[in-house]
């Protein structure tokens, strides 16, 4: 899932793959519609640090 600014797109989230080809799509309509910078989330806990003992 991926958002931009309402303001840009009539539908400002949509949901992209994970294979290359959708990637770049992705990529394209960020483009299109003026996205300069991107943050993702985390999708799992694996990169918590285990306790220590």
């Amino acid at each position: 899932m991926a958002p931009v600014n309402p303001d840009t797109d009539i539908m400002p989230v949509r949901a992209f793959g994970t294979f290359t080809e959708a990637l770049r799509d992705l990529v394209t309509w960020f483009q299109s519609r003026g996205v300069t910078s991107v943050a993702t989330e985390s999708p799992g806990g694996y990169w918590i640090m285990p306790s220590k003992p």
